[in-house]
């Protein structure tokens, strides 16, 4: 069993599969203490009734394409959008989808500028005069 970082608590655990009903499914197991954790990662063979029904092209949690995800997402809000008549009612779900993504965006630029100042921040600080 390979040895992975569990997606679910960050831990490292122990890769494995598991049949159950003739579908294959993938967990990770971990120790905690002299019990033995398994959390439930995911189909091997992908989410197929997820993506027959939204078209999000989800295989399982380790081979998925986030940003094609993301895209099929906006495509089905576009989509909805089409369907809703009350401008009132499409103008305020348009508003709280902009609103999420901006919070979202917001996070991601954090995040990223934490990473960029831990990296480069404090990386080589140059001696002022007389502390040599």
């Amino acid at each position: 069993m390979p040895k992975i970082i569990c997606p679910r608590c960050g831990q490292e655990g122990n890769l494995f599969s598991s049949k159950v009903k003739g579908k294959r499914y993938l967990y990770v197991s971990h120790r905690e203490g002299k019990k033995t954790i398994k959390h439930y990662i995911g189909p091997a063979d992908g989410y197929t009734a997820v993506n027959k029904l939204y078209n999000l092209n989800l295989t399982n949690i380790f081979e998925v394409d986030l940003e094609d995800v993301i895209s099929s997402l906006l495509d089905r809000v576009e989509e909805d959008l089409e369907d809703i008549t009350d401008v009132d009612e499409k103008l305020k779900k348009i508003w709280d989808i902009e609103n999420l993504l901006e919070l979202h965006m917001k996070r991601l630029r954090d995040a990223e500028k934490e990473e960029m100042g831990k990296k480069y921040g404090e990386k080589e600080k140059q001696p002022q005069a007389g502390e040599r």
